[in-house]
């Protein structure tokens, strides 16, 4: 049985190494992220950034919520390193509604780093949803439904009818609710210079 089987799974294997697709390189992608965040690389980090998008789309297992979180997690640290504290703020929110136990290690952001801020009032905010496009289910953020967060990115899969997923996405376009916290970052905080 498995000697018929294997052309099949070859054949189904082939599509992914062929265009180069390595999920397994996302693990290796995040980590590169942290590196670069410490060293205040931005030239790294946007590579990083580049081989973490890759390798989500790649993924067509179902992202378990803690590598979701770790996803948020290292877009947060690029968008500081961009000197963009809304979107850190809410890729900080996406992380904490991945995986709430998620934090940030302090041997990557230094306890009393600004980041830790802006963690707090990603805390604050709430969460909303809205139906996902086409009436399936979807895994966002690791997670069986058939809502999508509003206001803050995600990672997607659909699900196939046989309730396999398929290749992952990061939806990282949204409108920022972050800007509307009374005490986020847009009230007139500033990062003052502050880096890695």
């Amino acid at each position: 049985m498995i000697s018929t089987l294997l052309p099949t799974l070859l054949f189904l294997a082939a599509p992914a190494r062929a265009s180069g697709c390595d999920p397994s390189a996302l693990d290796q992608a995040l980590d590169a992220v942290d590196r670069a965040f410490v060293a205040s690389d931005d030239k790294a980090m946007g590579d990083a950034v580049k081989l973490v998008r890759k390798a989500v789309r790649c993924y067509d297992a179902p992202v378990p919520p803690g590598t979701c979180a770790r996803i948020h997690r290292a877009r947060a640290l690029a968008a500081w390193l961009d000197g963009e504290e809304i979107d850190a703020v809410a890729w900080l929110r996406a992380m904490l509604h991945a995986d709430p136990r998620t934090e940030l290690a302090p041997d990557v952001v230094d306890p009393r780093h600004r980041l830790r801020t802006l963690l707090l009032w990603a805390e604050e905010e709430p969460n909303s949803w809205t139906e996902g496009a086409g009436h399936h289910w979807l895994l966002v953020d690791g997670v069986r439904t058939g809502a999508v967060p509003a206001g803050q990115p995600y990672v997607v899969q659909p699900l196939r009818d046989d309730g396999t997923a398929q290749h992952a996405k990061l939806v990282d376009r949204w409108k920022s609710r972050a800007a509307a916290h009374p005490r986020g970052p847009a009230s007139g905080a500033s990062m003052s210079g502050e880096r890695g």
